[in-house]
C-alpha cells in the first residue's frame, strides 16, 4: 500500500514516512500543496496524509482538486484544532481528520480503518475496470489497456 505524506514540516514527513515504512507502507512524500498533487498525480497512492497549512496551495484546496478528479482517500493531519476546519475537510471529501498532537497508534488505526473502508467499497463495487471488446478501462488509475498490453 501506497501513501502520500504531505507536509511543510520536513520533521513530521520524516518522522511519519520512517513510521510508515516500518508498518509496511511505501511512501511518498511532499513539502508543499503543488508538490503534493503533482506526487499524487505521478502515483496514486492509496491514501493521502494531507497537511492543512502548506505552502503554495493548501490543503484544503489540495483535497478539493484529488475529489474533483478521483475518489483518492485522504487523511487530514493538522494543527487546526477549531470545528469549522475540521467540518470544512470532511464537506470538501476527507475521509477522516486527525488533530496535532495524535497518538501514533490512533494514526495507524485510522489508516487501516480508511484503507479497509476504501478496499470493501472498491470490492463492492463490481470494479472500477470496464472492458469492451479488447479494451479495459481502468477509471481509478486512468488507464486504458488493449488485451492485457
Amino acid at each position: 500500500m501506497k501513501i502520500l505524506v504531505a507536509d511543510d514540516d520536513r520533521d513530521m514527513v520524516d518522522i511519519l514516512s520512517y513510521w510508515l515504512k516500518g508498518h509496511g507502507y511505501e511512501v511518498v512524500r511532499a513539502f508543499d500543496g503543488e508538490q503534493a498533487i503533482k506526487r499524487w498525480r505521478e502515483t496514486l497512492p492509496d491514501l493521502v496524509i494531507l497537511d492543512v497549512e502548506m505552502p503554495k496551495i493548501d490543503g484544503f484546496e489540495v483535497c478539493r482538486q484529488m475529489r474533483n478528479e478521483t475518489n483518492s482517500m485522504v487523511l487530514i493531519l493538522t494543527a487546526h484544532d477549531q470545528e469549522e476546519d475540521e467540518i470544512r475537510g470532511l464537506e470538501l471529501g476527507a475521509d477522516d481528520y486527525l488533530r496535532k498532537p495524535f497518538s501514533p497508534r490512533q494514526l495507524l488505526a485510522r489508516i487501516k480503518a480508511i484503507l479497509r473502508r476504501a478496499s470493501n467499497v472498491r470490492g463492492s463495487a463490481s470494479s472500477s475496470t470496464i472492458t469492451v471488446g479488447p479494451f479495459s478501462l481502468d477509471a481509478m488509475r486512468h488507464e486504458v489497456v488493449r488485451d492485457g498490453l
